[in-house]
């Protein structure tokens, strides 16, 4: 809403845009753009012709004046060009106004400020009050539109692809004729009160709210092919890729199931399903960036693409890691740049990202930080709207059912905070969850930040409340060398190393070895 007029493009401003079948979001921004650009012209041309109605009254009072015999003659002649322009933006708009529309005192004091939240308020009143002069139809559609942005692309985007044309067209005509009361109505402010409470609260109970959520838009909207699966059950869903992977740890000449001679390392595992989209999180120093570090090192060497973008990027990390087997790379702190130049790092970040979306072949992209990109308060959040608009697209497109998937995509994170946007929660329904922590009762060495790192306990909050229902107790591995573990795939590992795989051996702890990068 706070750019009104962005496109021309007749491809884009109609109901039948073909941008409706690949990106929701897009078709909706680019819909409510055209909504209030068509409502501002709409009040131009309303105030052009009561200005001229006016005009004519007070003309026709005038020449009355000088001329009384011919007084009752321009007098209705004037009434009847005015009443002329009352009724016909009556037709219109179904409004009856007597005065032409003008910004109010308030907003022409606001005007003149630099202040972000006040220009967004301004835009706002200006959205409103254009589309008040759009046909009933359309200004119902960007009334609801803008009340349920988010709402309406979530579910547009889980409704299957030749669908979603007609549910928005059915949705549009239902909230015009039944309003409030209308079930369409019921669905999208349930679900905004549920986002609102999850954005209350933080992040916790997420992924009840998530199953609720689903669970509560009706069949007939959706349609009978819509089918939304709980997070606790998405595993079943995958089941050919872990089809004849499962041993039996727990038979006797098995041993103990966590002894660390026999049981598949946290580096182990990631690297041999590095191709599922996944979500870290960890207390620093739990070796989360190092683990990624080297197993996309590893991954490089055989031919898989590496992206990554870290726009909180903190010189400790250049310690550890260095990232040199990247393709492309966008990293900076963005907190610490110019207006200018964050603008020009965001840019190279959306080019990354288009640049890692059309890649053909095998592909990692990394996000580190992420938590950044979707926080309600930054100094460059304003610059941030439009790269995480395309970012959240890009993830839950990428990992829809039904896409054929080359790569993967993981995000890393320290915590789920209070005070992020919804958007995030998108981006976790299609992420596979895990969680970096130091044992209980051990210390671990962190090298690059020349300390000790004891086990915390807030990132494992934040896990058991967003993912409780796969969350299982960490264990005491019995090699007293593992001082860290991994969970992935709903199980605990140790973490182990980079000798793990395939690197020469390496101390225990994030180390402050470079590679050679090939």
């Amino acid at each position: 809403m706070s750019n009104i007029i962005q496109s021309n493009n007749p491809d884009t401003l109609s109901l039948d845009s073909p941008i409706i079948f690949h990106d929701p979001y897009a078709f909706l921004e680019q819909r409510l753009n055209y909504l209030g650009q068509k409502g501002q012209k709409e009040r131009g041309y309303c105030n052009f012709s009561k200005s001229l109605g006016i005009s004519s009254l007070v003309i026709s009072a005038i020449a009355s004046s000088a001329l009384p015999p011919m007084a009752p003659i321009t007098l209705c002649a004037g009434a009847l060009c005015y009443g002329w322009s009352v009724m016909l933006d009556k037709s219109r708009t179904g409004r009856f106004r007597l005065f032409p529309a003008a910004p109010s005192v308030q907003e022409q004091i606001m005007n003149s400020t630099e202040d972000p939240a006040a220009l967004a308020e301004i835009n706002k009143r200006r959205f409103s009050s254009a589309i008040t002069h759009l046909p009933p139809h359309e200004y119902y559609e960007a009334y609801y539109m803008s009340l349920f942005f988010a709402e309406i692309g979530e579910i547009l985007y889980d409704t299957d692809v030749k669908k979603r044309r007609m549910l928005y067209k059915t949705a549009v005509r239902s909230l015009y004729t039944e309003g409030e009361y209308s079930k369409f109505y019921y669905v999208l402010s349930t679900m905004k009160e549920r986002s609102s409470l999850m954005s209350n609260v933080g992040m916790e109970d997420y992924g009840v709210l998530l199953d609720i959520d689903a669970e509560s838009i009706p069949e007939e909207i959706t349609g009978s092919d819509y089918h939304y699966l709980p997070y606790s059950e998405r595993e079943e869903e995958d089941s050919d890729d872990y089809e004849g992977y499962e041993e039996d740890y727990y038979e006797e000449e098995q041993g103990d199931p966590w002894d660390f001679r026999q049981q598949e390392t946290g580096y182990q595992r990631l690297k041999s399903r590095w191709s599922d989209s996944r979500l870290f999180l960890g207390e620093p120093g739990t070796g989360k960036s190092y683990l990624l570090y080297n197993v996309s090192l590893a991954l490089s060497r055989e031919g898989v693409r590496v992206f990554i973008i870290d726009i909180g990027h903190h010189e400790i990390d250049d310690k550890s890691t260095n990232w040199n087997h990247c393709s492309e790379s966008v990293i900076c702190d963005l907190s610490t740049l110019s207006n200018l130049e964050a603008e020009r790092e965001i840019k190279k970040a959306e080019r990354l990202l288009q640049n890692f979306l059309k890649y053909r072949g095998e592909k990692l992209l990394i996000l580190e930080e992420a938590a950044i990109i979707f926080q309600i308060k930054h100094p460059h959040e304003k610059k941030l709207v439009s790269f995480r608009s395309r970012l959240t697209s890009a993830v839950l497109d990428f990992n829809s059912r039904g896409t054929k998937k080359n790569g993967a995509i993981y995000l890393i994170t320290q915590h789920l905070k209070a005070g992020m946007l919804s958007d995030i929660g998108k981006v976790l329904k299609v992420l596979d969850p895990c969680l970096t922590a130091v044992v209980k009762g051990r210390k671990a060495v962190a090298k690059d930040r020349n300390q000790n790192v004891i086990h915390k306990t807030k990132a494992i909050s934040d896990f058991k409340h967003n993912f409780g229902d796969i969350y299982t107790e960490m264990p005491v591995f019995e090699d007293e060398n593992e001082t860290r573990g991994l969970f992935i795939d709903c199980e605990w590992f140790p973490m182990g190393g980079p000798a793990d795989i395939g690197f020469s051996p390496n101390p225990v702890g994030i180390s402050k070895v470079k590679w050679n990068h090939e």
